[in-house]
C-alpha cells in the first residue's frame, strides 16, 4: 500500500471508505457492510490463536476500528501486560502497542495509549506475540502505520469532532470512538 493521501486520511476520519474500491462500509451493519468478508479470517486469527489469548475490545459498533488485547495464554489478574491492536475498518491500516490491563472472570479493562507509545513493545515476554500479530496483519494485507505518522499533530484542515480516545494526533483522527 502506498502512503495515504490527505483526501484518504480525511475520509477515514469521517468514517468513510478511504477509496471507492474499498469493500468495507463501516456505516453499515457488520454482516451487510463487508466487514465479515474482509475481516472475518483476521478476527478468527486473533480470537482462535494457538500462540496467545485475546479479547476483542472494539467491534466497530461505536468505533471505526476493531481492537484486540493480545496476551499470554491463560493470563488473569491485575497489572497484566499485553499488546493492544487497532485495525481500521475504513482502510487496510493498523497500529499496536504494549498496554497494561486487568482480566478477571467477568470483566477486563486497560490503560489507553498515547500516540507516542504506539508501535512499541518493550517486554521480552510479548515479543513472540508481537511477531504473530505482525504475521496476521501481513497475511490479511493490513499495513502497520508508522509511529512517526501517528504521533504527529493533526494535519491542517483536519478536525476531531468527537472521540473518547483523547488527543489531537493523527492516531486520534484515524482511530475514533464516538459516544453512545
Amino acid at each position: 500500500m502506498t502512503e495515504l493521501t490527505l483526501d484518504e486520511i480525511e475520509k477515514i476520519g469521517k468514517w468513510k471508505p478511504y477509496r471507492p474500491d474499498w469493500p468495507v462500509d463501516r456505516n453499515l451493519p457488520f454482516d451487510e457492510g463487508g466487514q465479515q468478508e474482509r475481516y472475518g479470517r483476521l478476527i478468527d486469527s486473533f480470537t482462535k490463536n494457538e500462540k496467545f489469548d485475546s479479547i476483542q475490545y472494539q467491534d466497530g459498533g461505536m468505533s471505526n476500528f476493531i481492537e484486540f488485547i493480545c496476551f499470554k495464554q491463560g493470563a488473569h489478574g491485575l497489572n497484566l501486560e499485553g499488546i493492544d491492536v487497532f485495525i481500521n475498518l475504513c482502510a487496510p491500516v493498523a497500529t499496536y502497542g504494549q498496554v497494561s490491563f486487568f482480566r478477571q472472570k467477568d470483566s477486563h479493562g486497560l490503560t489507553h495509549h498515547e500516540a507516542k507509545d504506539l508501535g512499541q513493545v518493550n517486554s521480552d515476554n510479548l515479543k513472540d506475540i508481537e511477531k504473530e500479530i505482525r504475521r496476521i496483519l501481513a497475511d490479511n494485507e493490513v499495513n502497520i502505520l508508522p509511529n512517526q505518522f501517528l504521533d504527529q499533530d493533526l494535519l491542517p484542515g483536519l478536525v476531531i469532532e468527537e472521540n473518547l480516545l483523547e488527543g489531537q494526533k493523527m492516531f486520534n483522527y484515524l482511530f475514533r470512538v464516538k459516544r453512545g
